[in-house]
């Protein structure tokens, strides 16, 4: 259990001191900052507890360095127990990705933390290089492309974003490390990004410990994913050692959900459509899934079909078994 310093004041010439006691304050909302913020020094607002004597800010940085402030609600603009309260602590945060949240304090006991809010702290660093992108260019004609770009100095975070046909950008981060070039190379990073035929636009920013520099040009290229192949099943089949088998397939290229039914001697008792992730393929491999339904004895068959926008695969072979 985590130990909280005692709130400033509660400590008087050796003595701790007590407010009256009261009902433990509840969870804090908090307000502001939230996602992109251009400031390293930012005011942090939430709404005031009506029972709160004080307010603990608790700030973690980019680094996973955390600064805690204790305010009064006088302090905070909010001694009346409503409104908003206010706070600027001074603290100068690096660029980068940082969190925060806030718990109140009465004679009572502390409340429980508000939920965390994450902010994303934008610099610019005129100094930082841009990275060159290198693949894919032309067509893309699978949803587990792999985007490579060279690496620049000093870099701590690769920002990659990408378009598809004209809608909002995702933003996907990769450390040099997980992009494979920390020691060297060419970064490479592979997202499990579902794309749809027509047109996408990606590239990539490089963030230094100062902040991030310019991107670099888009990539145009044209999506051509082809409808998924149809899934190769493994087991089970044959006699079965358990009424409540696990289905296990080989993945399809490009699916991005299967459909699988089973059937036993009473009619159909599994129809449940799966993500790859659900299954355990979403990078490739060997799909598996335990329905958890007991089937009844006798002559049972089940089959597995993938889809993605461009549409489905043909249905997989029916594979047949026996249930004891």
């Amino acid at each position: 259990m985590r130990r909280f310093t005692l709130p400033p004041e509660r400590v008087v010439d050796g003595r701790v001191t007590f407010d009256a006691a009261d009902a433990l304050p509840g969870k804090v909302t908090v307000s502001a900052p939230s996602g992109s913020i251009t400031t390293t020094t930012p005011t942090f607002t939430w709404s005031a507890m009506p029972n709160a004597s004080y307010y603990l800010l608790n700030v973690t940085d980019r680094d996973n360095i955390t600064y805690e402030r204790w305010y009064r609600p006088g302090d905070a603009g909010c001694a009346l127990g409503t409104g908003t309260c206010t706070a600027s602590p001074g603290i100068v945060l690096k660029a980068g990705f940082a969190s925060w949240k806030v718990l109140a304090w009465n004679g009572s006991g502390y409340g429980p933390w508000s939920d965390a809010r994450d902010i994303l702290i934008e610099i610019a660093d005129a100094s930082a290089p841009v990275p060159v992108t290198v693949s894919p260019t032309g067509t893309i004609t699978s949803t587990t492309t792999s985007y490579r770009w060279t690496p620049v100095a000093g870099a701590i975070n690769y920002r990659f974003s990408i378009r598809n046909n004209g809608g909002a950008a995702t933003y996907l981060w990769f450390t040099p490390a997980a992009a494979g070039c920390a020691a060297g190379g060419d970064c490479v990073a592979t997202p499990l990004i579902t794309l749809i035929n027509g047109t996408a636009e990606w590239q990539v920013q490089a963030w230094t410990t100062n902040g991030y520099g310019a991107w670099s040009s888009v990539v145009a290229v044209t999506v051509n994913i082809a409808a998924p192949t149809a899934p190769v099943l493994i087991s089970p089949v044959g006699t079965l050692s358990t009424a409540t088998p696990q289905l296990r397939w080989n993945a399809s290229a490009n699916a991005t959900l299967y459909y699988t039914r089973v059937f036993d001697s009473t009619g159909q008792r599994v129809d449940q459509w799966l993500s790859p992730s659900q299954v355990g393929c979403a990078a490739g491999g060997v799909c598996t899934f335990s329905p958890g339904v007991a089937l009844a004895s006798g002559a049972g068959s089940w089959q597995v079909i993938a889809y993605n926008p461009a549409g489905y695969s043909p249905w997989s072979m029916t594979m047949t078994f026996t249930v004891p």
